[in-house]
């Protein structure tokens, strides 16, 4: 097996920890992402892209411990007032985006996409979540769901999709205005 390259200002993983991940990654794919799966948690790349003075926030599967974080820090008002775009995190789970930090987005200017589904998860999207987004975005927001799939869950009768997306086979588009 080749030696595991030196790269300087990485953090050192312990050596027990290093040691199970070789191990696994002489899995199967298989085995390898059921292992990943069981480990890792909340480890998600949360990215905030400017562009035109706009701010699109994308927090991927951050959960709570991620959120806890952000919102001690001492601009996490003034980066989430400034949001134009909110990507919801965690599909929209009841751990996926603390009240703090909604009430800290700008009421009614900005619009938000939900990636998820009500079904095999009874509990996804969170009801809580729903009715904030649709007072913080003054309704401006959409989930996935609302595209009809065949064979996949679909959103609830009646929602509607907001001016602000554009439907497309299997996406929405936001257009920054």
């Amino acid at each position: 097996m080749a030696e595991w390259p030196e790269f300087v200002g990485w953090p050192e993983l312990p050596e027990d920890y290093a040691e199970l991940l070789k191990s696994q990654a002489n899995s199967s794919v298989s085995e390898l992402a059921f292992a990943l799966d069981q480990c890792i948690n909340n480890c998600s790349i949360v990215a905030l892209f400017s562009y035109q003075g706009k701010n699109l926030l994308f927090p991927g599967d951050a959960q709570y411990g991620n959120w806890e974080s952000w919102l001690e820090s001492s601009n996490s008002g003034s980066l989430l007032g400034g949001v134009s775009f909110y990507k919801v995190a965690h599909h929209g789970s009841v751990n996926a985006t603390p009240r703090d930090a909604l009430e800290k987005m700008p009421d009614a200017k900005f619009a938000a996409m939900m990636s998820t589904q009500s079904a095999p998860w009874p509990s996804i999207p969170a009801p809580g979540l729903l009715t904030a987004l649709d007072r913080k975005t003054g309704n401006q927001w959409i989930r996935s769901d609302a595209i009809s799939v065949p064979g996949a869950p679909s959103a609830p009768k009646g929602t509607v999709v907001p001016a602000v997306f554009q439907q497309g086979d299997f996406w929405f588009d936001y257009v920054l205005v």
